[in-house]
């Protein structure tokens, strides 16, 4: 790049990596390793520079992404076609590509079911019973269910099940427990 060259068209990083489909950090060690495009800094007044990117070669780096299908098979059958009009050779284009290919996250695990889990939130408590989260609560801080603080309360499932078999809780007798023990707290039996 020639010192009088004209930056004002090209990419800034966040451009760039967006028309990637990568995110800025992946285009770093790109650059970094230097299997991605051609960047300089732009000088602008009053502020830091900029990193920008050769819009030319992004786009022949995007069009040779887009036109392959991942399948390692597919990849080696259009490689002929991934050669970009400025030159750069097509088994540098192929390996960027295998790069960004391999660069994808593998999907998210999925959370665990409320069925498979042994601690549930108070939602999904509230969820899982049919009672409301406010009289879960209040039966956590009398002690008549069992639960653990851990960023929220988490309560067992084991517990959640025992609330029917359990005599002395409100759901089982129809009486108002919680609220009796709740009332004897605040120090005014009724």
């Amino acid at each position: 790049m020639s010192p009088t060259t004209d930056l004002s068209s090209w990419l800034p990083k966040t451009v760039a990596a967006a028309r990637l489909g990568i995110s800025e950090r992946t285009l770093d060690r790109l650059v970094a390793g230097g299997k991605g495009p051609a960047c300089t800094r732009r000088q602008r007044k009053g502020k830091r520079p900029e990193v920008v990117f050769d819009p030319s070669e992004v786009e022949a780096i995007a069009s040779a992404v887009t036109a392959v299908v991942v399948s390692e098979s597919s990849i080696e059958e259009r490689a002929a076609e991934l050669r970009p009009s400025n030159g750069v050779p097509a088994s540098d284009v192929l390996a960027l590509v295998r790069q960004l290919v391999s660069v994808t996250p593998p999907p998210a695990p999925e959370a665990a079911s409320v069925s498979a889990k042994l601690f549930l939130t108070l939602p999904e408590a509230a969820a899982y019973t049919g009672l409301t989260k406010g009289l879960l609560r209040r039966m956590v801080a009398e002690g008549l269910l069992a639960a653990r603080k851990d960023r929220g309360w988490k309560i067992r499932r084991v517990a959640l099940e025992s609330i029917d078999n359990d005599p002395s809780s409100d759901i089982a007798t129809g009486d108002n427990t919680v609220q009796k023990a709740f009332q004897r707290k605040q120090g005014g039996e009724r």
